[in-house]
């Protein structure tokens, strides 16, 4: 595994935590967090905890279904940023 190695480098003193972060494209402490979890629990300690949970500040179901309408009858053409403007300006967003 990438990290484990990073990890054992680390420990080893032949790879500071910055340079480890670095190569992984995340934060040091993010790669502190990540190491110690790993210590904890192993492999499992790594895995992504958002997984199917729904985001807090996801749509409602009806006000997709609404947006995707508009888009595909209305604003076919459009990009996403010009559709975006014309949901803001005519349509309260």
């Amino acid at each position: 595994m990438r990290f484990s190695s990073l990890l054992e480098r680390t420990e080893a003193k032949e790879l500071t935590q910055e340079a480890a972060a670095e190569v992984l494209g995340i934060s040091v402490r993010t790669f502190q967090r990540w190491a110690e979890r790993y210590e904890a629990e192993g492999d499992d300690g790594l895995v992504d905890r958002r997984m199917g949970r729904r985001s807090p500040r996801r749509a409602p179901q009806k006000e997709l279904e609404r947006m995707l309408g508009l888009f595909r009858d209305k604003y076919a053409d459009f990009t996403v940023k010009h559709f975006h403007e014309q949901l803001q300006k005519r349509h309260g967003y």
